[in-house]
């Protein structure tokens, strides 16, 4: 039986940033499930690329169905460009920490889940236990509807779910959602000594991003702010844009994108639609007058549900319960855990060991008394299983 370490200085092995395949992580769990005569299913996207994993430990009865599912990702965030001084792709032991990346988001996590997993093997439970391992979250928790998906039809839905995002195991009940829009603007190109008579892609698009700046500080308006979250109301974000090839040329193109991330309760659909009626009520129609084939078109990039543990949550009584902690927090980053609960209707929260101000950092780490706090954490889970 491998220790949690050990299991997680493979994981960290295996380069699963979002661009690549997970599938060597995926088969190394699979043959320790197989090992352990754990029954496991897997759902590949659409190219066959990526793969995620239920695998269930059932109660004595044989049933698959209901129980608690310990939720993590298996993808990560790129290391090109950042100044490591340890190899990124193995764990490196120093001072109580395990360098690497992925051990903190969220590695380290799925290796204790995993540990647990293969140690409940044979239990006799009460209910059953799951493993939920997904693919692209860190690109816009892409992965994880189909896996819900699959875990409904197949009758391997839990109860309860645990996402083990980095919290220093404290419960987390609520967190931001996201929704994050590419806008592309087509003009009309010429010469630049013709500026006045055409459409200039970029100056449009800098109407638009001058118009969602305004909107940005306007959101401090829109609700009451809650201290809780770093940033403590929703946001609106402009990020990249390119447009244009040389000065003496009009641009005919230019893209840019924008986010929001926004608070439970907050209609950020109803944000986003005023800036397109901004665009396409405000600034297209004197666009087109010019030139009929210019305008706006918009694509989704990311879209992310926020989250908010159930006023009655089981699940974060089981957690409070076994933890001994009352307090909970919320954070402005966004989890799988608002889609378990939102598209999944499955009692979640978030709690897991490291803290996110060491993700996607270089020299990520993990502290090694989190890790054996989240084992010690998920094997009571167990406990409770056998006998409630």
């Amino acid at each position: 039986m491998p220790s949690t370490l050990e299991i997680l200085d493979r994981l960290i092995a295996f380069d699963t940033t979002s661009a690549r395949t997970n599938i060597p992580l995926v088969d190394y769990v699979r043959v320790l499930l197989d090992e352990h005569n754990i029954s496991y299913e897997t759902v590949p996207d659409a190219s066959g690329e990526k793969i995620a994993l239920v695998a269930t430990v059932p109660d004595r009865d044989g049933s698959f169905s209901g129980g608690v599912a310990f939720s993590g990702h298996t993808d990560v965030v790129p290391t090109e460009g950042q100044p490591w001084s340890r190899p990124p792709y193995e764990v490196t032991t120093e001072n109580g920490r395990l360098y690497g990346r992925g051990t903190t988001d969220m590695k380290g996590f799925v290796a204790a889940a995993l540990k647990t997993v293969l140690d409940a093997a044979g239990a006799d439970l009460d209910r059953p236990l799951h493993l939920a391992l997904s693919y692209d979250e860190e690109v816009g928790c892409k992965g994880v509807k189909p896996l819900i998906d699959h875990m409904k039809q197949s009758g391997r839905t839990p109860d309860m779910a645990i996402i083990g995002e980095p919290t220093l195991m404290q419960p987390v009940i609520e967190h931001k959602g996201k929704i994050a829009l590419t806008c592309e603007v087509t003009g009309e190109p010429g010469h630049s000594s013709y500026a006045s008579t055409k459409v200039n892609a970029v100056i449009e698009a800098a109407r638009v991003i001058a118009f969602i700046a305004e909107l940005a500080k306007d959101i401090s308006s829109m609700e009451t702010p809650d201290e809780r979250y770093v940033s403590p109301n929703s946001s609106l974000h402009v990020g990249p844009i390119r447009g244009g090839e040389a000065l003496n040329m009009i641009p005919e193109l230019c893209t840019f994108q924008f986010e929001t991330r926004y608070r439970p309760g907050f209609d950020a659909g109803a944000l986003m639609d005023r800036i397109k009626r901004h665009a396409h009520d405000v600034l297209e129609p004197d666009m087109q007058a010019r030139n009929a084939d210019t305008g706006f078109a918009w694509s989704v990039l990311i879209d992310y549900p926020a989250f908010r543990t159930a006023a009655q949550s089981n699940v974060l009584e089981l957690v409070s319960r076994i933890t001994g902690r009352n307090d909970t927090g919320k954070v402005d980053y966004g989890t799988e855990a608002g889609v378990f609960a939102a598209y999944g209707d499955i009692d979640s929260v978030v709690i897991g060991p490291g803290s996110m101000a060491q993700g996607h950092q270089p020299d990520e780490f993990i502290d090694r008394a989190q890790l054996d706090e989240a084992e010690s954490f998920l094997s009571r889970v167990i406990d409770d299983l056998r006998h409630r």
